[in-house]
């Protein structure tokens, strides 16, 4: 058997189980195919967009004859610009980076349509299937002259005949001179902001500023060139290395080191939160579910532990791998299709240093968070009790990502460093520090703190872990916790065996009443209160009565066990009895004393296997040997006083497991097996004495010592 105290088979076996339940929800897969749906619809929602809404028709009634035809070509001149955009933008993605130039200077000079057949060799399938944009305001000449004459087509009970198809008119600009000042004002039964109403609001404005700038004798198309004309201010970085397109200019691809940077603290943010929350989630179901007790049975609670960071580890991963697909789709696509100097900013993005610390912050943060979570959930209750105790995590969590936006705009700020040596933050700071490069022992530095802080809480966390699942969980639970393990109170069954009850039965009415709802909630404090609630006593009586919680109840009840024994063993004739059949009435009394609770006493020794229940199961079968051997009168006050009740702790513990697996209600095979082990012990007895007495037939080297010192005469004279 080996020598390490974790299971790797039953630690994978528990991460397995909650990676493969969950991979098998619908939610985890909504999860993983989140991303691409997103994707999706970001593509296509523009033209979905653009598809639903209908073509609208609109006319203009100039009475004043000076702006229609201006307001009409604004649209037309409005239309090339969006169309000239759309190309620009799904030039991105079909046309490589060595053939940009070409593509921008055949828009710029041969217009759209050239544009247009550019894209379709570079990428024709994609140009087939992706319609561009067109726009939905379409102008016609006034059907009428006078308001009064077109309400009749606005409200609909005229219609228009267009392109030998009937359509309806959608609004009315109507543009006026009132004393002699100009209005427009816009009719149509569409309540919502119409885009001709924006379209018209801007050209007034235009006219406007190019009445004002003409009265002082200026051009507004001069203005724009003295504008772009002006001095502009470059910044330069003396800390930067001089390359030959800019030198020590600092460009738009010096600042996407930090922007990638922000990402991935935002990732590893998302990573934590996703995964804990899994983790809590995970802890509470299956403590309500009594999957953890049955764990239990057969599993060491660090087995657990680790396993359910291992499995949730691997899930987060999995449910991480489509942003992970999709980032390293984005990088190709940079680098195949964007401006050089993306391309080349997120090179320097990842530098030997981020590729190095990435993944130890990210592991780092995932245990510190993770083994927190753990506990958490392990002293919750219910849902409720999750939502609760999640709370202050969250805003914990929440507080910290907000080194994010510091690391952007701020990256050499004093908080940022204070944040990196902060355990709580220091995965997003230390992360988001990395492009403005700082000093190696700072970041080695923040390594050590997250270390040390992963020793100190995965420690504390599986404490806390094994208390909330034996006990049940709940504020009691850690009020208990405390009192025992940092107050250093005792409890339990090694107090109660000494000490008297005034209470007794108070506390065999609980008792019995918690032995009917142990095979269903295990010893915890909540079959503590069902027994509460079962025998009438005051809320809180479980406090009162067994202050040691589960693990008390289960001493007590062995301690009534051994009473059973005394009395039966006094009924006896032990006066006619062989040794061997003795101890072999008093072992089969005891295991009759389990009665109809078979169940329980299985619970009870899944629960005293654990940590902190493990001193109370060798307590119990010397109390329980103990009592069989003083009531058939032993009298050993040697050596033999600890092998006998040793050597009968043995033989009640293998046969105690005996009894538990035998369901035949004869107990043929149970017992049996006692007989054999009595037999073992008899046998055992037997060559202890037969060593005994042939070492007494020896010569006492004592004796010979004092001859030789004394003298035969004087020790016989003495003697």
């Amino acid at each position: 058997m080996s020598s390490f105290p974790i299971s790797a088979r039953r630690t994978y076996l528990i991460a397995r189980q909650d990676f493969i339940g969950y991979i098998k929800t619908w939610g985890f897969w909504l999860t993983v195919l989140g991303p691409f749906l997103g994707i999706l619809f970001g593509i296509l929602a523009p033209f979905l967009l653009s598809k639903s809404e209908p073509t609208r028709y609109a006319t203009i009634l100039d009475e004043t004859g000076l702006h229609a035809s201006a307001i009409e070509q604004l649209l037309v001149t409005d239309n090339d610009d969006d169309m000239k955009d759309a190309l620009r933008e799904l030039a991105k993605f079909t046309v490589p980076q060595k053939d940009k130039a070409a593509f921008n200077k055949a828009l710029d000079e041969q217009g759209i349509g050239a544009a247009k057949d550019f894209i379709k060799k570079t990428s024709p399938f994609l140009a087939k299937n992706l319609q561009m944009p067109e726009s939905k305001l379409v102008f016609i000449a006034p059907p009428a002259h006078s308001m009064a004459e077109l309400e009749p087509y606005l409200l609909g009970t005229k219609k228009l005949d267009i392109a030998e198809e009937t359509q309806a008119l959608s609004g009315v600009l109507h543009i006026f001179e009132k004393d002699g000042i100009t209005k427009a004002e816009f009719w149509s039964t569409t309540p919502t902001k119409n885009g001709l109403v924006r379209l018209a609001n801007r050209y007034f404005s235009n006219q406007a500023a190019n009445s004002y700038l003409e009265a002082a004798g200026l051009n507004r198309t001069e203005l724009r060139k003295i504008r772009k004309a002006s001095v502009s201010v470059s910044t330069f970085n003396p800390a930067k290395q001089a390359d030959e397109s800019g030198g020590q200019k600092v460009t738009g691809k010096d600042r996407i080191p930090y922007i990638v940077a922000a990402g991935l603290s935002v990732l590893l943010w998302l990573t934590v939160f996703n995964g804990a929350y899994m983790l809590l989630m995970s802890m509470v179901e299956e403590k309500i579910n009594k999957v953890l007790e049955m764990l239990l049975a057969t599993t060491r609670f660090s087995e657990i532990f680790l396993g359910k960071l291992l499995g949730v580890a691997a899930l987060t991963l999995a449910t991480l791998l489509p942003w992970i697909i999709v980032g390293a789709l984005g990088f190709y696509a940079a680098a195949q299709f964007a401006d050089g100097a993306v391309a080349d900013g997120l090179a320097k993005a990842m530098t030997p240093q981020m590729l190095i610390f990435l993944p130890v912050f990210f592991f780092l943060g995932y245990v510190f968070y993770g083994s927190i979570f753990i506990a958490l959930g392990a002293l919750a209750e219910s849902m409720q009790d999750a939502s609760t105790l999640m709370t202050p995590m969250v805003l914990v969590l929440t507080a910290c990502i907000i080194v994010v936006p510091i690391g952007i705009a701020y990256p050499d700020s004093p908080l940022l460093a204070i944040a990196a040596w902060f355990p709580f933050s220091a995965p997003f700071a230390a992360i988001i520090r990395l492009p403005s490069d700082p000093p190696l022992w700072e970041t080695l530095g923040s390594v050590a703190v997250l270390v040390a802080s992963c020793l100190f809480v995965v420690w504390a966390s599986s404490r806390l872990f094994a208390h909330g699942i034996l006990s049940g969980g709940g504020t009691a639970s850690v009020k208990a916790w405390f009192s025992r393990v940092v107050s250093r109170k005792k409890n339990g069954y090694a107090g109660n065996m000494t000490k008297p009850d005034p209470s007794h039965n108070a506390r065999l009415a609980l008792l019995k009443a918690a032995l009917t709802h142990v095979p269903f909630d295990g010893w915890t404090r909540k079959t503590l209160k069902q027994a509460v609630r079962d025998t009438d006593l005051p809320t809180g009586a479980e406090e009162l009565y067994f202050p040691g919680g589960p693990l008390e109840m289960i001493g007590f009840w062995n301690t009534e066990m051994d009473g059973q024994v005394k009395q039966h063993m006094a009924e006896l004739d032990l006066d006619n009895m062989r040794i061997r059949d003795k101890v072999t009435a008093g072992v089969l009394a005891r295991l009759y004393a389990i009665g109809p609770f078979e169940d329980a006493a299985r619970r009870a020794l899944a629960r005293t296997a654990l940590p902190d229940g493990i001193s109370l199961g060798p307590k119990i079968l010397w109390a329980a040997s103990d009592t069989i051997w003083r009531a058939i009168n032993d009298q050993s006050t040697d050596i033999n006083y600890y092998t006998k009740r040793m050597t009968l702790s043995a033989v009640i513990s293998t046969s105690l497991a005996a009894w538990l697996a035998d369901t035949d209600p004869q107990k043929h095979k149970a017992r049996t097996f006692l007989d054999a082990r009595i037999g073992n012990v008899m046998q055992f007895e037997t060559a202890k004495f037969k060593t005994k007495k042939r070492l007494s037939a020896l010569p006492n080297p004592i004796e010979i010592l004092g001859g030789l010192r004394y003298g035969t005469k004087r020790r016989k004279r003495r003697g």
